[in-house]
C-alpha cells in the first residue's frame, strides 16, 4: 500500500506542483462494468479507500452478497436499461444494491437519461448515433445530468471522506436535484 501511495504521489507531483494527498481520504469509483473491479477490490482490502462511487454498476460476476464497511454510492439511469440497453436490468444497480450488505448506502435511478450520460459530448454523440446505447436524444440536457452527478458525488464524498453532515441533503433531498428520480433509498 505504501509504494502504491509513493507511486501516485510521484505521478501527482509531475502533473500538479504542491499537492499533497490525503491518502486518509480516497475514494475509488467506477461507470457499468467497472463495477466489478471495484467490488473485486474492496473485498480484497476495503482498506484502499474511505468511500465508494458507482455510475451505472452492472456485474454478472458478483452473485454473493459481501460485507465491506465502506460507504457507497450508486446511480442508475432510466434508459440504461431499454433497448438498445447497455445494462441488463436483472445485474443493474438493484442487483449490486443488494450484494452490498454494508451500510451506509444511497441509490438512486434517475429519469430520462442513458448510460452515456456519464461521459463527454463525444460518447453521448457515438452512443446515439451507432444506437450502442439508449440516449434521450436531447444533448442540451447533458450539462444538466454532470451538474448533479458532480453534486451528488461532492455531497457523498464531503459526508463520508470529510465528515461534513449537512453536505449530504444534497444526495438525500430530491428537492435539492436538478433531475427527477424514479427510485431512491437510503440505509444510512
Amino acid at each position: 500500500m505504501k509504494e502504491l501511495q509513493k507511486n501516485l504521489s510521484t505521478l501527482l507531483e509531475s502533473h500538479v506542483q504542491g499537492v499533497e494527498p490525503r491518502w486518509d481520504r480516497v475514494s475509488i469509483g467506477s461507470h457499468s462494468a467497472g463495477a466489478d473491479t471495484i467490488m473485486w477490490m474492496v473485498q480484497q482490502n476495503s482498506s484502499l479507500s474511505q468511500a465508494v462511487v458507482l455510475m451505472g454498476p452492472f456485474t454478472t460476476n458478483f452473485r454473493k452478497p459481501f460485507n465491506v464497511s465502506l460507504p457507497v454510492l450508486m446511480v442508475q439511469n432510466e434508459l440504461s436499461v431499454q433497448i438498445p440497453a447497455c445494462i441488463f436490468k436483472e445485474f443493474g444497480y438493484l442487483h449490486v444494491w443488494d450484494l452490498w450488505q454494508s451500510k451506509p448506502k444511497v441509490r438512486m435511478n434517475v429519469k430520462g437519461y442513458g448510460h452515456c450520460a456519464i461521459g463527454d459530448m463525444d460518447l453521448w454523440e457515438s452512443c446515439k448515433d451507432l444506437h450502442f446505447c439508449k440516449t434521450n436524444g436531447n444533448s442540451s440536457s447533458l450539462e444538466t445530468y454532470h451538474i448533479f452527478s458532480q453534486g451528488i458525488t461532492s455531497g457523498f464524498l464531503t459526508r463520508y471522506l470529510g465528515g461534513y453532515g449537512p453536505s449530504l441533503a444534497y444526495v438525500t433531498n430530491s428537492t435539492l436535484m436538478p433531475v427527477q428520480l424514479l427510485d431512491f433509498a437510503a440505509d444510512i
